[in-house]
């Protein structure tokens, strides 16, 4: 594990083997910038999700299109939910009027 103080960041590989040249290796890939530093704290998480993207870079576009089309949808329902009540009410009321207009109805019929 290397640690980057200035910018919070720290590199760790758990596939590196403890010898020296495994360790000589690590140490190389971070001089050269080859390595993925993560954040530390919860910004560590988005590194890893980036990561992941870079490592799985073909396939990976699917999945990342396939969670936005999931959260559209999700959003595309809930819009539909919400507007579906307005229109509830909109129904609820002409129900009312012609509640009325039944029962005011009947009075005259019955006088």
């Amino acid at each position: 594990m290397v640690f980057d103080a200035p910018k919070e960041k720290y590199y760790h590989e758990p596939d590196v083997k403890v010898t020296t040249q495994g360790i000589s290796e690590f140490v190389q890939t971070v001089a050269d910038g080859t390595a993925f530093p993560k954040a530390q704290g919860f910004w560590g998480y988005l590194d890893t999700v980036v990561r992941a993207f870079h490592d799985f870079y073909p396939w990976s576009i699917g999945v990342a299109l396939s969670w936005v089309a999931l959260v559209v949808y999700c959003m595309w329902q809930c819009k539909r939910c919400v507007c579906g009540e307005c229109d509830d009410d909109e129904e609820d009321e002409e129900f009312q009027e012609y509640m009325k207009e039944r029962k005011a109805m009947n009075k005259v019929k019955t006088m």
